[in-house]
């Protein structure tokens, strides 16, 4: 199933494109959002494969929101919608390597067609998808494993990026970036006192193990884990 963000401010486009997204078997629309800015915070919080916005937006447009995308750590697949049959703004899709532009009313054929497409693009990262998805069950499934179990997998998925012949220097910095800040959110979200830890820019197993083991010995020490972590 692959996650998509819809961005578009009216809100009966919106609701139509999220119902032809839910009658398929392989997009599920996980958050939407009506501009540019509010679709940017919902990136940063979600790792989605597709997103899906409109150029003509308030407070930040689409084209401010492709410019963003292109600086995420992790690769994502952006369909343009648009009223306007413009070249200009067919032009700065495409700067942004923009693929796939269908203008308004969007048909479910060529949105369907379109998210085919994307998904296709998509297959070049899908060692990317497949170690994203352990990492997110690892923080998923934290306050339900022992410390000991939890210290393992940790080892692991960092054995994993950091040994992987399959990525390039850069990837590995990406998704260690993005583990990182997630790991951090989780304790944040739940301990006010908490501190982020920043992530010492370095691809050392012993420098990032080090790091990680310290958030995990955070997360057991705070205090939404004192009752229910098993050691």
């Amino acid at each position: 199933m692959y996650e998509v963000i819809v961005a578009e401010d009216e809100v009966w486009i919106r609701q139509a494109l999220v119902e032809m997204i839910q009658r398929t078997s392989s997009y599920q629309v996980i958050a939407e959002a009506v501009n540019g800015e509010q679709a940017w915070e919902l990136l940063q919080q979600h790792t989605p494969a597709i997103l899906i916005t409109d150029i003509m937006m308030p407070v930040q447009d689409g084209l401010w929101l492709m410019e963003k995308v292109q600086g995420l750590p992790y690769p994502v697949e952006t369909i343009v919608i648009s009223g306007y049959d413009n070249f200009r703004y067919a032009q700065s899709a495409i700067r942004f390597g923009i693929r796939e532009y269908l203008l308004k009313p969007v048909k479910e054929t060529e949105l369907l067609t379109a998210l085919d497409h994307a998904v296709e693009r998509l297959e070049a990262h899908t060692g990317w998808r497949k170690q994203w998805q352990e990492i997110q069950a690892f923080l998923d499934t934290l306050s339900s494993s022992s410390r000991s179990a939890s210290s393992q997998e940790l080892h692991r998925l960092l054995r994993s990026i950091l040994y992987d012949d399959a990525w390039t220097t850069t990837e590995r910095r990406n998704v260690l970036r993005l583990f990182s800040g997630r790991f951090n959110r989780l304790i944040s979200e739940h301990d006010r006192e908490f501190s982020p830890l920043p992530l010492v820019d370095s691809t050392d197993l012993e420098q990032m193990v080090k790091h990680f083991k310290t958030l995990l010995e955070t997360m057991v020490s705070a205090r939404f884990y004192a009752t229910g972590y098993r050691s």
